[in-house]
Formats: C-alpha cells, structure tokens, sequence
C-alpha cells in the first residue's frame, strides 16, 4: 500500500520576501560587526589578542593536526573533532586564530539567518526574527564565541542538526534532511558529546511524524540510525588504532566528569580525585598501576555505586539544576554592561508591543492584555523569567501533540541539554555550598543549549499571539510587502551555496594538505636544519653553546645560571604581548630538522623585551639564542607575572633553507625584572623589604611591589646595581604614592651611585603614577633611590621596575 501523502512529502524551495532578506543581511553584518571583537568579548582567556589557558590547549590541538600530528596530538585523548575542523583551516590559511575567528563567526551568523527561516513557519515572523535577534547580539553568545574550545563548534553543529531534523519532520519525514541531521549530530558529538542523547527525542519524533506508515517510518529510522551512527563508529575506529581504545575520546576521560556530580562531596570535575579512583582500582583489579581502561572501569562502578547510595541528594538536586539553568540570561556574561543590559530590555518591549499590535489588528484583545502581562512581566522582573523558560519548555514538549514537531524539537533540546548537564556536574550546592549556581563547566558546555532559554519564551509568546492563525499567514496589510519574491529566495539560496562552497573547499584543500603531511611525516626523508657551528663564532650567535638535545635544554633553562644558549626552532601559533610591561611571550618549538616539524613535547615559553607583530612571527624558523636567568619563587599564578627565559636574538633560515640568514638577524635587549634582580642581588634593599603584589589592581598589567615605612624605620631605599649589564643600558619603572593616614607629599630622589641627581620632587598621593626612564651615564655602576621620610603606613608602590640592556654576564 502507498504510503499517504503527508509521509512522502513534495520537496519545498526556499522561498523569502525582499523584507525578509534585507533582514537577513542586516542581521549578518550587525552580528559580524557586533561578535568579531575576539578579545573584547573572551578576555578571560586572552594575553593581549592571544589566546591562553585553556583555549590555547584546543587550538593547540588544530596547530598540531595542521602540521599533519595526530598520534601525539594534544586534544586526541580529549575530543578530535574542533581540532579536525579547525587544523584544516589552519593547513590552508595559517594559525593565526583571528582569521579563523572570523570564519566562525560567519558560519555562526548564516545559521542563525537558517534559523530564521525555519522558526518563522513555527512560530510566525515577528517572533522568529525576534529569536535571531535574541541569539546572535547576545553578550554570553560573543563570549564563548570568541574562545577556541570544542564547545563553540558544537554549537553550530548542534543548530545545522536542529535545523536538518525540523525540516525533515515537516509536513511529513523528509529522508534527506533526517539523513543530514544524524550526521551533524554525529560531528557534533565527536566535537563535544553533552548532547548525544538528543537522538532519542530525535528518533520519537520521527515516529510521530510518520504515522501510521510504519515503512517509511522505519526507513526514516534506519536512515537517521545510520546516519548518526557510522561517522561515530568509523572515529571509534581510529581512536582504537591510534590510542588502543575504542572509544569516543580516547581514554573516556568524560566518564571523571560523571563520576564527579555522582559523588555529593565533589559535585564538579577536580584533579585531587584522581588519587582515591585510582587506590579504589588497585584494589577491585589487584593492580600496582591501572591501565586507562581499569580506571575507566573503575569510575563507571563508583558512579553506580554512588547514586545508589545518595539517591536522596540526586532526586533533590534535580530542581535546583532546572531552576539554575533556566535562570541564565544574557546578563550573566563578564562583558555585560548597562548598555547591554538597557537594550535586552528594551529588545524584549520591542517584541513584545510588535506582538500586541498584530493581535490587535485581529480584534483579539484578551490575547493581547494576556501578552502584555506577560511580556511586560518578561521585560521587567527577572525572577520571573524562569518560569517563563520552563512554561516555554513543557508547552514546546506537547507540539509534539498537536502535529507541531517543530516546537517540540527545540524544546526537546533544551530538555537534553539539561539532563545532559545534571549527570556532568554543571551546578554546584549544599553540601558544599549555602547556595546553588552554575559552575565553570556548566557555563561552558551549557553554552551550547543555554541560548534557548530566550528562544523559548519568543516561542511561547509567539505562539499565544499565533493562536490558530497558521504561522506563515499574514493580516491582508502586510502580505503583499511580504509577499515571496523567487529573486530573493534566489539571492539568498546563491549567497548560502557561495559561502558553503567556499567552506567545503577550504575544509577539503585542508583535509589533502593534512593527509599529505601525515604521509609525509612516516614516509619521505626527514630535511635537517643546516650546520650552524660557524655561526658561534661571529655575528649574533657568537659565543653561544649550541643544544640539539631537548632534555639537555630543559636542564640548562632550568639552571637559571644565565648561560649562553642556541638552539634550532620554530615559533608556533602563539604571540602573547603582554599590555603594561612592554614584553611578548611566544610558544617556540625545538627542532631537529625543518620538515617534518616537531611540537608537543618540545615546546618552550619564551619572551622577549618588546612587543611582537603576531602574524609576522608565527611559525618563525632558525636559531634562537636563549638566556635564563635566577628568579624568586613565582608570587602569582596570573600569566603576566609568568617569568620565562629570554630570547636575545633569532637568525631566519634563508629562503632556501640551506643556510642561515645573518642579514635579516633580529637582536632582542633582556630586561631583568625586579625579582630577577633582587634574586641576583643587583637590587637591595635597606630598610622595608618589598611586598610583592599578586595582581596590578585596576592597571594592565604591570607587575609591581610596595615599600611600606613603619615607624622604625621611615627611610625607603633601594640601590640598583648595573654592572652586569652589557651594551646598552637602560631602567624604567613607575612611582605612586599611597597613603593610609591623609599625609602630604613626600619628597624622593633618584641619583647615580657616583652622586649625579636624576630626579629630585614631591610625591603626591593624589597624582598618578610617575613613570621613570631615567639615562644611564656610560661609566655610572648603579642608581639609589630614596625616600627619608614616608610616614608610619605609607607606601611607594613600584611597578615593572626592569634593568634592560643588550646582554648580561651570569
């Protein structure tokens, strides 16, 4: 028997008015122009414009597999598949994340315009337009956006999936886009695995869709099964040749996550755990040293075992967990501000009056005091926009009811996302806490389903005002401005193809030009660096003791003896200029030969006394001469008060790599930072010891240090000793003064050892801080600074004092 119409639907062509598509366009270049400030947005995972931490480890991973490494990749035991995407990016258009920055953001904003598209036949134009709005000028959106972790992928392909499977159960199963929808989502659990489960509500509305004919119900299943399931299995497949584990992400790290919202006293992910798994699996397999998969194993029986035992705690942290996550809004970014606070606001009152004049103009006015309630309680009182979520939430779960699978659909995903996100740990509490609030983790990875919250009340209001008016009809006033035009579903169906064109094409140059360096790394001749013994004897190597050992080389940086040090290498992907202190720090990777290149473990963190254009020293091949000197223990874990050995000078690789090229040799000076100085006893002070300050407070970022006089002691000096300086010399640091008793000004000098006066003057506690750059005579030994009188309390506050000069003995 034929299966009914409505289960073999006709295919649909993308159809748009001319108002539609300027809208589109408006909201991709206001988005474009609005998320592509990289740093502003994710400035918490930034050095200057670089990224650290934790984002520099996943696009770390993406230089790495550029470079054609996978079995030693970084992200490999983790998740692969940011790295895939992005490293094939990488191959063709270098690693300066900027750029690929702004690819993401592109794609990000043509899903969005899709989504438009999609919700407007759901839950009308006003509010699927006010949905697109809601989701792309989102402060919380722009922050995670612009940091490389796997989660900002996954939030794209989970929309392309979303997308594919509500097409697919429109009006009937769509087998293509069933098909296109397991395989995003497929790509996006290989990116980021919280929301694989969505394959279940997934699958049930299939079934929905294409009842009662069951056999093309269960092609339609079989597809979707398929579809998702055999890139899955096919990644499982490599994951067990090149780690040994057939798994998603190599050892199953994921499952330490689970394990910490099982257990009442841990709650979130933590390293210290590790300790007590890994005794408790020596045991259950009598063991000196678990493998990967033991541990694994192992976590997986505490799990079991600890919802068993505090199934009390799980049952009544199950509202806590909806309650938190449905709280989030927009407002909960770092970078939001009353700016963007006002207009959330009045985006809402925008919508939500645009909602009541429709309703209006259809003689509906209860609906329209009920969205005007609603709305004004929506725009006005944030307690109440939990409620608001959760009532968009259950009422999308009963389309599934009334034949609307689009609504049930993105319900069904922020359901997902929330189970997903209570058996990982995403919201902390009692008993480690008085109150409830998301954790780190919850923010990151809820970040992927966490913009539905707004959709979902768009949704809900949109559909009171739709009521049983179909959604793609309009009030006989604007259908014909919004009447489809073939030319602008033309337009919009050739701008979608050109950039997706373009995106497959760099996607599939990439793939060959990785494919070719991991055949080339096992299978063609190694090109080794040229002899540069010759060079240690003139130039700017001259001197200098050459280290081709790794180890060696980690040994005679950690010496901290300020030898002289070359070594062959190449700058990767990393420039971190550091605001405040006028120093970079850069990633450099020792190597052995120019091809292939060598990265992870041989990476150093190096600096150097100036800022550094970041394009124009990414991927720098030569010699690189080195000099560490000693150091106080570090007094803060913030990376602009990481100390790292200093570069005094690169030589390029000549163009044909044969030789080195002295011509275009770039000498650094080395600026010894007050801590180093002190270490080396080349500053000294009498009287008040410095303080050494773990931040900079409100400056970016200088490192700084106080003197505070007592009464026994209100003379602040400190003499700095030049004679290890070479060449060129120079000091340079900023003076304020504090008061904590209202005190006046108080005088201070800075002179030569040899007597001759620099600076002589007042310090006041309103002015700011002075900065010093004073001129060293040629024969001066030294400079003394002096303070003789600073009241009981006070203080001088230092910051980036530094020595700086062509070179320094050890």
């Amino acid at each position: 028997m034929a299966a009914p119409d409505s289960a073999r639907p006709a295919p649909r062509r993308l159809e748009a008015s001319w108002p539609e598509f300027g809208f589109i366009l408006l909201v991709v270049l206001g988005g474009f122009l609005f998320l592509g400030d990289a740093p502003y947005w994710g400035r918490s995972a930034y050095i200057g414009t670089a990224q650290f931490g934790d984002a520099e480890f996943w696009w770390n991973g993406a230089l790495h597999l550029a470079e054609g490494i996978v079995a030693d990749n970084p992200n490999l035991v983790f998740r692969m598949g940011y790295a895939a995407f992005a490293g094939c990016f990488v191959a063709v258009l270098g690693p300066d994340y900027h750029l690929f920055h702004q690819i993401l953001v592109t794609l990000f904003l043509v899903t969005a315009g899709a989504v438009y598209l999609s919700l407007r036949g759901v839950i009308g134009r006003i509010a699927a337009g006010a949905a697109i709005i809601f989701l792309v000028f989102n402060p919380y959106t722009a922050e995670w956006l612009a940091i490389s972790t796997s989660d900002s992928l996954g939030l794209m392909l989970n929309l392309a999936a979303i997308l594919a499977l509500v097409a697919g159960v429109r009006d009937g199963l769509r087998l293509r886009w069933i098909a296109l929808f397991g395989i995003f989502l497929a790509c996006a659990s290989l990116t980021r695995p919280l929301m694989t489960p969505f394959i279940l509500p997934a699958m049930l509305a299939v079934v929905v869709t294409g009842w009662p004919a069951w056999r093309r119900t269960a092609r339609a299943l079989a597809v979707l099964l398929g579809a998702f399931f055999l890139p899955t299995l096919l990644w499982m497949g490599v994951m067990g040749v090149t780690t040994g584990n057939f798994a998603l992400t190599g050892a199953s790290q994921d499952s330490s996550a689970f394990y910490a919202a099982s257990d009442p006293q841990i709650q979130t992910w933590r390293a210290d755990m590790y300790g007590p798994v890994n005794e408790s699996a020596k045991k259950r397999f009598h063991t000196a040293t678990p493998t990967p998969r033991q541990l694994n194993a192992e976590f997986w029986t505490l799990i079991r075992e600890n919802y068993v035992k505090h199934w009390r705690y799980h049952a009544a942290r199950l509202w806590s967990n909806v309650s938190e996550y449905s709280a989030v809004t927009p407002n909960q970014s770092t970078r939001r501000t009353p700016a963007t606070e006002q207009w959330y606001v009045r985006f809402k009152w925008i919508f939500t009056l645009a909602l009541i004049v429709t309703v209006f103009r259809e003689q509906r006015q209860w609906t329209a005091i009920g969205l005007l309630i609603l709305g004004s309680y929506w725009a006005m009182e944030p307690f109440v926009t939990p409620g608001l979520v959760l009532a968009g939430a259950l009422a999308g779960l009963c389309g599934l009811l009334a034949r609307r699978p689009g609504t049930f659909v993105w319900a069904a995903y922020w359901w997902t996302g929330v189970a997903a996100l209570y058996l990982v740990g995403g919201v902390m509490g009692p008993p480690l806490g008085s109150d409830h609030g998301l954790t780190a983790l919850g923010h990151r990875l809820g970040f992927q389903f966490l913009f539905a919250n707004d959709l979902l009340v768009i949704g809900l209001l949109g559909s009171i005002a739709l009521g049983r008016t179909p959604a793609g009809s309009l009030h006989e006033d604007f259908a014909r401005v919004f009447q489809p035009s073939a030319q602008a579903g033309k337009m919009l169906r050739a701008g979608a193809t050109l950039f997706f064109a373009v995106l497959l094409g760099v996607l599939v140059g990439g793939a060959a030009i990785v494919g070719w360096r991991v055949y080339a790394r096992s299978h063609t001749a190694p090109v080794p660096y040229p002899d540069a013994v010759s060079l240690t004897h003139t130039g700017p190597a001259a001197r200098e003791t050459l280290i081709d050992n790794f180890d060696l080389l980690r040994s005679a940086l950690g010496a901290q003896d300020g030898r002289s040090i070359l070594i062959k290498g190449q700058s990767g992907g990393f420039i971190w200029n550091m605001p405040g202190q006028k120093r970079s720090m850069l990633l450099v990777y020792q190597q052995d030969n120019i091809r292939p290149v060598s990265l992870s473990p041989r990476g150093l963190y190096l600096e150097v006394a100036s800022p550094l254009p970041e394009r124009e020293w990414m991927n720098r091949q030569g010699l690189w001469a080195l000099r560490s000197y000693p150091d106080l223990a570090p007094v803060s874990s913030l990376p602009y008060y990481f100390q790292m050995p200093a570069i005094r000078a690169f030589i390029p690789l000549s163009a044909d790599g044969k030789s080195y090229d002295s011509d275009r040799a770039v000498v650094f000076p080395i600026a010894k930072t007050a801590t180093q100085l002190v270490k080396s006893r080349e500053l000294v002070f009498s009287g008040p010891q410095p303080e050494w300050s773990i931040d900079s407070g409100a400056l970016q970022f200088p490192r700084c240090f106080s003197l505070r006089a007592t009464a026994t002691e209100p003379r602040i000096t400190w003499e700095l000793d030049v004679t290890q300086a070479r060449g060129h010399r120079s000091c340079r640091f900023s003076l304020q003064y504090e008061t904590v008793q209202g005190s006046g000004p108080v005088h201070a000098r800075l002179e030569t050892k040899e007597g001759v006066l620099l600076w002589a003057g007042d310090l006041d506690p309103a002015a700011e801080a002075l900065l010093f750059e004073p001129e060293l005579p040629a024969a001066t030994t030294g400079l003394r600074f002096t303070a003789p009188g600073v009241p009981a309390g006070d203080a001088l506050w230092f910051y980036e004092l530094v020595l700086e000069a062509d070179d320094f003995t050890r």
